[in-house]
């Protein structure tokens, strides 16, 4: 069997990305998709809303749209 060379992040490489990796992400591990990380992945989007007792939405406070990762032909 080949050895994972992609993974959850970890702790580590949380510290290390200044704000780009957070729990349960992915990145490649130290072969070649390590090395091109930050072309293959990309950015989350974010969406803040206000929510009411149950739970539905009532007012949208900010969006970000993702962008995604560069494609490779």
């Amino acid at each position: 069997m080949p050895p994972v060379t992609v993974g959850e992040v970890s702790e580590q490489q949380i510290e290390d990305s200044n704000g780009k990796l957070r729990p349960g992400d992915f990145a490649g591990r130290p072969a070649l998709e390590h090395q091109y990380n930050d072309l293959l992945q990309g950015t989350d989007g974010m969406r803040r809303v206000v929510v009411n007792s149950i739970g539905k939405e009532v007012d949208r406070l900010a969006t970000q749209e993702a962008i995604p990762a560069n494609r490779f032909s």
